[in-house]
């Protein structure tokens, strides 16, 4: 199999990274600013490989308790109401779209799709 052009664990660690820049290393639902417990939560699951990086698909939450409370349907909820109504829409959107279809539709290669990630992650991280 041909090496992936960037690494799971490199956009991984870059999508952590992004997310918690976006909100301000801070979890909203608690308040909680110790990055050291603080993990970072995809709205829509991980398997969805076109959000998987995307830094609009994640939002902070503390370790047992804030993170679980996101994957109730109360926590769901809560969530949905700090989201602005474009990026639930894009989610929603994305969520019912095959990874394969995308990139058809796209014209885009795994790897271009990577790069493009790889280059969004590394513009929210340093603040642009």
């Amino acid at each position: 199999m041909a090496k992936k052009s960037v690494s799971d664990g490199y956009l991984n660690k870059l999508w952590r990274q992004a997310v918690l820049t976006k909100w301000d290393y801070t979890c909203p639902y608690c308040g909680q600013t110790d990055v050291d417990v603080i993990e970072c939560h995809h709205i829509v699951k991980r398997r969805n490989v076109i959000l998987r990086w995307d830094v609009n698909n994640g939002i902070p939450g503390c370790k047992y308790s804030c993170h679980m409370e996101y994957h109730t349907q109360a926590g769901q909820r809560w969530i949905e109401d700090q989201i602005d109504e474009e990026t639930l829409l894009m989610l929603d959107e994305y969520e019912r779209t095959l990874y394969k279809n995308y990139l058809q539709k796209n014209c885009l290669t795994d790897g271009e799709f990577r790069r493009i990630r790889l280059s969004e992650l590394k513009k929210v991280i340093n603040g642009g």
